[in-house]
């Protein structure tokens, strides 16, 4: 298939600072860049992040950089649909979101694919449960899709979800992946879904409260330790990669 021409309206690609989905971009947008798509990063100069960057611009995508007022903001997305094929506004820019997440609907052009891409599905869900006044309620169904996604020797790693993350379930947070690939044994608290990303006491301990956590810190060995680390980077290597997900991106756009 041809490589489509992306426009992706996000918090920050080229800084990390607040800015806890800069990682996940790069990843993901590295392994689209190299399935031969074209990525177009749109960020607003806010926060800061100009002045804490952490990459120079990237040869994986260009970036576009733009001053966080409407004006300006709609001027940049109606480039934005003029130059690409699939249209992509993330969750969590950080300014002009309800701006933008109506804006791109109105400037889809004929033939264009325009996505709402969720960094954050627990935020998003408690907007759309808690806040009648919310537009966004009324816009998902405008979409083509909706995205969403996560001293001594280190034995164990601890992963507690937040109470949002943890009350809507399939929510692993990137750290959890992170943590797998390198092989670390984690121990995380118990929530729906864990099951479909990586198997709870061969690959992943879950622990339903303190006590059970405590038990596993002083009952586990470093060779059990090491066995359900391993597994668990040999899950994550095989199905939960940023290639994996750029391909799984790639399929959904065909359909659309």
């Amino acid at each position: 298939m041809r490589g489509f021409d992306i426009s992706f309206l996000g918090s920050s690609l080229i800084s990390a600072y607040w800015n806890g989905a800069a990682t996940y971009y790069r990843g993901l947008i590295r392994s689209l860049h190299e399935r031969g798509h074209r990525v177009t990063f749109y960020e607003p100069d806010a926060y800061e992040r100009r002045q804490h960057r952490d990459i120079p611009d990237p040869g994986w995508a260009r970036v576009v950089v733009y001053e966080p007022q409407w004006k300006t903001a709609h001027r940049m997305l109606r480039q934005a649909a003029d130059e690409s094929d699939v249209l992509v506004k993330a969750s969590g820019v950080g300014v002009l979101d309800r701006e933008l997440e109506m804006g791109m609907l109105d400037e889809q052009r004929p033939g264009q694919i325009v996505i709402f891409w969720d960094v954050d599905a627990p935020v998003t869900l408690d907007r759309v449960l808690n806040d009648p006044t919310d537009a966004f309620a009324s816009l998902i169904s405008q979409y083509d899709a909706i995205l969403t996604y996560g001293g001594g020797t280190p034995v164990i790693v601890l992963n507690i979800s937040r109470h949002s993350m943890a009350q809507y379930g399939y929510s692993p947070a990137t750290r959890l992946f992170e943590a797998a690939g390198a092989g670390a044994c984690m121990i995380s608290d118990a929530w729906e879904g864990i099951d479909r990303f990586i198997e709870p006491d061969k690959e992943i301990l879950v622990a339903e409260s303190g006590e059970q956590v405590l038990g596993y810190l002083e009952e586990l060995t470093e060779t059990q330790g090491r066995r359900i680390g391993l597994a668990a980077r040999r899950r994550v290597l095989a199905e939960h990669t940023y290639a994996h997900r750029a391909e799984q991106v790639e399929q959904t756009l065909a359909k659309l």
